[in-house]
């Protein structure tokens, strides 16, 4: 309750020396600065209670400070408002007439009904200090909010729906813990945002908020709209762990610190980071459920990029999905990357993405499924890895081609499970092993020569494709090592040819041809550039010298037919005697 203002004139009246007046003043007027803590009472005194009601400026006695006894206006701006929450929740109305300003606004109960304060064009509830949801409080904000003060959320529920988009209070919002639920970009003011945790939900709204960000925790977004930070991030020293199983996840503002990202999720939801100026320390993690898409806003400066700084931060794979996000240009990237998983690769639409970071395999057999696109990624560093670590190119529909420019030292198997693998002119492979599916290419006509020689080499073969490795196509292709060849099928028409090789010129023999899959057998060199053999039913002629393979369906030796016309008259005449016997 407000006490009324006492001059040092009023105490010289009564006796109070001029010194010791001006002492009691003040405090008395410091007595009257105080804040009271008022809690909100619609009930009829001396009963309490927590209803339906309006809050306004010194009209109606909604408020309380002595348990519901006595009833009182609200009155003073510095007064802190305090709701008791109920099973069935109520709704507070800001008075349009006469809008409140108040210091404080908490939530006492363990009810778990939710407090609504309502909107009304043209009200506002002017806040000067902090708004507080409490871990049991379900609090709905579809009043304006303005003033200097500031929102948090220290678990709970936050729900701030579309009738609150021109909210301007100035003093920022901090989310601790709790679910929160926000639909336009204006609803946390103008102030700074801080998540140190808790979930931003929603059915199916976007929300795109403009606040400069500090992420000092870990989060979630289970947002079925596009959730969008368009202002600065700030990450700090920690790597903050955001799960996105929801949509879109898109941040377009600049992030800084000597933290990073480690992005969890689930249904490979897409995460962008979006800003060339990017300049955090702590790299990029993917791990499964998660689809990172890169695009580049800005132009780099320095050492800066999507991925962040690109001599400190590194982007570690251990699942899910890269892609270029961008179809108007050419994109490089050269932060290293870390593979710890299989994972799925995309080119921009028409562009080359290139990564020429060095790529570290780690110490196991990685699979990169290529997204179909009409792009081409580059992988320009060196790729290394240790033991047998191999390196499979699988998908690569639309066209998509891989090209490895490196000078790459890792030593396992080399996979083309689909689209087309390039060795730049500058690009090797310490691989000994090469596979390529029925359908891919292993393309090393950029180079002035290559070897075979120390690589077994696998071709698929279908019913009526193959793969393909194509050689330099002016230079000599040295053979030496083994070829086999991998039928899917045995089921092939007379006459059919597979182009297996091409080159400019060649020299050396392969060591050896053999067929597996689903015609098992080998062919044998019996001429010059000429292996041959009847297998499974088929006479098989394979070129080295123009990388031709023959299928014709083999025709028995006349006496092998003799043989055959003998068997079965052996078998009439058995048949014949057990009938007599009969």
């Amino acid at each position: 309750m407000k006490l009324p203002a006492v001059s040092s004139r009023a105490l010289l009246s009564i006796g109070i020396r001029p010194a010791f007046a001006c002492v009691a003043a003040l405090a008395l007027a410091d007595v009257t600065a105080q804040a009271a803590d008022l809690t909100w009472d619609t009930g009829t005194p001396p009963a309490f209670a927590s209803g339906a009601g309006t809050w306004d400026n010194g009209i109606t006695t909604n408020w309380t400070n002595d348990g519901g006894v006595t009833d009182m206006l609200w009155s003073s701006a510095l007064d802190n408002a305090i709701f008791t929450t109920t099973a069935g929740g109520y709704t507070v109305t800001p008075s349009l007439a006469s809008s409140p300003t108040v210091n404080n606004i908490s939530f006492t109960g363990a009810a778990t009904g939710g407090v609504t304060f309502a909107n009304v064009a043209g009200a506002a509830i002017t806040l000067n200090g902090s708004l507080t949801v409490g871990s049991t409080n379900t609090v709905r904000l579809d009043s304006k909010l303005s003033g200097t003060g500031s929102l948090i959320v220290n678990g709970g529920t936050l729900l701030m729906t579309t009738l609150n988009s021109t909210n301007n209070f100035s003093g920022g919002v901090t989310l601790n813990s709790g679910t929160y639920t926000i639909r336009t970009g204006s609803q946390f003011g103008s102030g700074p945002l801080t998540i140190n945790g808790g979930t931003f939900t929603d059915g199916s709204q976007n929300f795109s908020l403009s606040n400069s960000l500090t992420i000092g925790g870990n989060f979630t977004v289970n947002v079925a709209g596009a959730s969008t930070f368009s202002g600065a991030v700030d990450l700090g020293a920690g790597v903050r762990t955001i799960s996105n199983s929801g949509n879109n996840l898109l941040f377009t503002g600049v992030v800084s610190g000597t933290g990073g990202f480690n992005f969890t999720g689930t249904g490979l939801k897409n995460v962008v980071l979006q800003n060339a100026l990017n300049t955090f320390e702590g790299g990029v993690t993917v791990n499964a459920g998660v689809s990172l898409v890169l695009k580049t806003s800005g132009t780099a400066v320095g050492n800066s990029s999507p991925l962040g700084n690109k001599t400190s931060s590194v982007l570690t794979v251990n699942g899910g999905s890269l892609a270029s996000g961008n179809n108007d240009g050419n994109r490089t990237y050269a932060n290293n990357i870390v593979v710890g998983g299989d994972f799925a690769l995309t080119a921009g639409t028409g562009t080359i993405t290139t990564f020429s970071g060095a790529v570290d395999l780690g110490g196991a057999a990685r699979v990169i499924t290529v997204g179909s696109s009409t792009g081409t990624l580059v992988l320009s560093g060196v790729i290394s890895g240790t033991g047998g670590a191999g390196l499979t190119l699988a998908g690569g529909g639309g066209g998509t081609k891989v090209t490895l420019s490196g000078v790459n030292t890792y030593t396992g198997a080399t996979t083309v499970g689909g689209g087309t693998l390039a060795l730049g002119s500058s690009g090797t492979l310490a691989s000994t092993s090469y596979s390529i599916a029925d359908g891919a290419v292993f393309n090393a006509s950029a180079k002035t020569s290559y070897s075979l020689a120390a690589v077994a080499t696998t071709i698929g073969v279908g019913a009526t494709t193959s793969g393909f490795f194509n050689g330099p196509s002016s230079g000599a292709l040295t053979l030496g090592n083994s070829l086999t060849l991998n039928f899917s099928t045995n089921l092939i028409a007379d006459g059919q040819t597979y182009n297996l090789f091409d080159f400019g010129s060649k020299s050396g023999d392969f060591s050896s041809v053999v067929l597996t899959g689903s015609i098992v057998g080998s062919l044998l060199l019996t001429d010059t550039d000429t292996w041959t053999g009847l297998v499974g039913g088929y006479d098989f002629t394979f070129h080295q010298d123009t990388g031709n393979l023959l299928v014709a369906t083999a025709v028995p030796e006349p006496s092998t037919y003799a043989a055959i016309l003998g068997s079965l008259a052996l078998v009439g005449v058995a048949i014949h005697r057990r009938r007599r016997q009969g």
